[in-house]
């Protein structure tokens, strides 16, 4: 019975050793699949990272030109309209400058037939 009980000792001790490492095989594999896991999942935070920064420097990039276009547009339409108001300014003055000479040419007309404009 003492030898029954060696061989089931060894036999014990031969299944304890034969587990372990596998346990310890499983959980290398397991460590090492996780740290896979990690590092890709690292590469695609960072690929999402740098997609941010693109579409960030983009949206940047529009709102600038976006902003430079309104100005310059502003600033064409201030110009048109300032052109504009030159020329009914001189239109103004021209009139006014004609208004003024058709009055004369009337009070001079007016004197020579003899007739007082006032």
């Amino acid at each position: 019975m003492v030898e029954e009980y060696g061989l089931i000792e060894e036999k014990e001790d031969s299944l304890r050793k034969y587990y372990d490492c596998e346990i310890n095989n499983i959980k290398s594999i397991i460590q090492n699949e996780i740290s896979e896991r990690i590092k890709t999942e690292k590469i695609i935070l960072s690929d999402v990272d740098d997609k941010i920064n693109e579409i960030m420097k983009i949206i940047r990039n529009e709102k600038t030109t976006r902003e430079t276009y309104s100005e310059n547009l502003v600033s064409l339409i201030e110009q048109y309209f300032s052109r504009i108001k030159k020329e009914i300014d001189m239109e103004r003055l021209e009139r006014e400058d004609t208004e003024e000479t058709l009055v004369h040419l009337m009070e001079e007309a007016l004197d020579k037939i003899g007739i007082p404009l006032a």
